[in-house]
């Protein structure tokens, strides 16, 4: 509605001008009006104004500039003990930290006073809050000689809030920097239900406050205000999973319980008329009635930006925490499953959350259309959401065979992506005169000193000679001067010893073959049908990669290039597809040894029961009559046919090494 009334519209313009524009017509025109104004009514304005004054005369200065100085000081002398204490093994870090911490938790009684007792100054402390988590951030980040950082995560905090008259409203005792983040969205919410119930013009700065916050702790920060910086119950629940209708008995101080129900579902809206007053973690003690009320507003504001985060990046985590601090569950799940469907296919990533979340409702029928219409977004690292997804399928008869389709090919996919990452280091694998060699090997008795010479010396003959040395290399081994391989010389020297890596970003460069094999093994081996496809995939394995019929060959070429940085999940991959084709290799024995016991069983009742298997009556001198002969060293009859031989240990159908 367009405001009616001159004030009202001259309010309207003054919000929309920039700062100096107001101020400069404040001065011009408002000024000079109380200046014609009778003369009571401009002492009631100056009446106004002094008291005003008197007022915020005592409000806390938010010197942000001065406490980034002091800051900036101190982390650079933190980083210069770093280096002092490398080369001289004396510091003074904890002295420093300790001297960083007070420098930034101080501070935030003041930020509250600005807050929530003078009500003013919220877009500057909002700024100062933001701030203080980033310094946080950055002390946990700071360089230590050691590497160890148990000084800064097993830091005792105290954080006392005062008001402005010296009583303490809460004191935050934790452990380690790490938890500082409780006492900041703490008074985060104090200063949005102090925005609220203000004035009309604040709340239209809360959402881009919401947002910086988002962009610099993380939407999961979001959901922690409403219950004042409290941790989520379980990783895959969030916070505002309570179902309980009854607000449930609390301490004397909400705010140091972490586990449990957090608040009761009756509290995401507007209180009814009642005495007793709710003490869940939504509330806080100091509150007034007026500010109290003032929570809905605040979880509309953060339900409504969390939706607008989920239409851009939907998550699981994500979609279970909207509908759990929802007033409305079921419409909150309706509308976001819409909002999936719209945006399932935009991205790997939000693929992956659709599968996810529907593989949480058991919902195969929709599963199956995603991964129809949109399955080729998915990448290798997608295994864990994929097999989650699979799992969901294979519990239901209808998608059981789609399920272990998927299986299948995903287990060639990974034998394959194995496959060439072994071809890489033993580029000699495939060649005629190597395969032949192997054959030769695997028909040698196992653990015998010929066959352990023969396979180290094919395994050092499928990784190739080295090429021809680089004019540069030579010149400077005759020069004396060190020099690594050329580019074409197949050492054992790894490019990767040479790069220092961060050891998180180490592991992220290394494809999870060993991860990704065992998670379809373990889904396969549980699902109706799967024990038969691995065996069929066991014996494509050891046609494709021959060398998987002996352990000793694999424990061989795993010993070969363990000592390669960039080799490590070539190692893991190969001793897990080992490890298959060895349980694989037992369960074909077993297979073929009940065969065996069953065709053996039913010649010894064959030959126990003549009248229910005649046999023609060989002549003799004797008329019609047969006799049975009893052997000497068995209780066999003439009649009962001779025992199988035994198995041959030749290169049969991969069954040659069975430790």
């Amino acid at each position: 509605m367009a405001p009616s009334t001159p004030s009202a519209k001259v309010s309207e313009i003054l919000q929309s001008v920039p700062p100096e524009a107001r101020e400069q017509f404040i001065e011009k025109y408002l000024l000079s009006m109380l200046d014609r104004t009778p003369k009571e009514q401009s002492k009631k304005v100056l009446s106004s104004a002094a008291r005003m004054k008197a007022r915020y005369a005592t409000m806390p200065t938010l010197d942000l500039k001065g406490k980034q100085r002091e800051m900036t000081n101190v982390l650079e002398e933190l980083t210069r003990d770093s280096k002092r204490a490398f080369l001289k093994e004396r510091s003074n870090r904890d002295e420093l930290l300790e001297e960083a911490v007070e420098t930034i938790v101080g501070w935030l009684s003041d930020i509250w006073q600005t807050v929530y007792e003078f009500k003013a100054n919220y877009a500057h402390a909002h700024t100062c809050l933001l701030w203080v988590a980033e310094m946080m951030a950055e002390i946990l980040n700071t360089p230590v000689a050691s590497g160890c950082k148990c000084a800064v995560l097993n830091m005792p905090v105290t954080i006392p809030i005062n008001r402005l008259n010296g009583k303490t409203v809460k004191t935050f005792s934790i452990i380690g920097l790490l938890s500082v983040d409780h006492a900041i969205l703490w008074i985060w919410r104090e200063l949005f239900v102090s925005m609220f119930a203000a004035n009309k013009k604040a709340k239209k700065l809360v959402p881009q406050m919401l947002a910086d916050i988002e962009e610099k702790m993380g939407w999961s920060a979001l959901e922690r205000i409403l219950t004042g910086g409290l941790m989520r119950v379980s990783p895959f629940a969030s916070a505002f999973g309570s179902t309980s209708h009854n607000c449930p008995a609390r301490s004397a101080d909400p705010d140091d319980m972490i586990y449990g129900d957090l608040f009761a579902d009756s509290c995401l809206e507007e209180d009814e008329d009642s005495d007793d007053k709710c003490n869940c973690a939504l509330h806080a003690a100091h509150w007034s009635d007026k500010i109290d009320q003032q929570r809905v507003p605040l979880r509309e504001a953060v339900e409504t930006h969390l939706v607008e985060k989920f239409k851009v990046a939907p998550s699981e985590e994500l979609y279970h925490a909207i509908i759990a601090l929802s007033g409305d569950p079921d419409e909150a799940e309706s509308d976001l499953l819409l909002v999936l469907d719209e945006v399932a296919g935009s991205t790997p990533d939000t693929l992956v959350a659709a599968i996810n979340i529907h593989a949480d409702l058991d919902d195969a029928a929709t599963i199956v259309n995603l991964l129809d219409s949109h399955g080729f977004l998915l990448r290798g690292r997608d295994y864990p959401h994929l097999q989650a997804a699979v799992s969901t399928l294979t519990r239901h008869p209808k998608h059981l065979a789609r399920g272990l389709a998927i299986i299948e090919q995903e287990m060639n996919d990974t034998m394959n992506a194995v496959r060439a990452a072994t071809l890489g280091t033993f580029t000699r694998i495939d060649d005629r005169v190597q395969r032949e060699e192997l054959g030769a090997i695997l028909k040698l008795r196992t653990g015998s000193q010929v066959r352990k010479d023969r396979v180290e010396r094919w395994v050092s003959g499928v990784t190739g000679p080295g090429g021809t040395p680089h004019p540069v290399a030579l010149a400077a081994m005759l020069m004396g001067l060190p020099f690594g391989p050329g580019p074409d010389d197949g050492t054992n020297l790894d490019a990767m010893d040479f790069v220092d890596l961060d050891p998180s970003e180490d592991e992220e460069l290394r494809p999870h073959l060993k991860e990704r094999f065992e998670g379809w093994q373990t889904l396969a081996s549980s699902t109706k049908g799967g024990q038969t496809m691995l065996l069929r995939l066991y014996t494509k394995m050891v046609d494709l990669m021959p060398f998987f019929r002996a352990q000793d060959v694999v424990d061989e070429m795993i010993n070969y290039i363990m000592d390669r940085p960039s080799k490590a999940h070539v190692c893991d991959a190969l001793e897990q597809l080992s490890n298959f084709c060895k349980m694989q290799r037992k369960r074909l024995n077993l297979r073929q040894e009940k065969r065996r016991r069953v065709e053996e069983s039913k010649q010894a009742s064959q030959s126990s029961h003549p009248d229910s298997a005649p046999t023609p009556t060989p002549a003799s001198a004797f008329g019609p009559f047969t006799f049975s002969i009893p052997l000497m060293s068995s209780s066999i009859s003439a009649a009962s046919p001779a025992p199988p031989p035994p198995p041959l240990t030749g290169c049969v159908s991969g069954m040659e090494d069975v430790d």
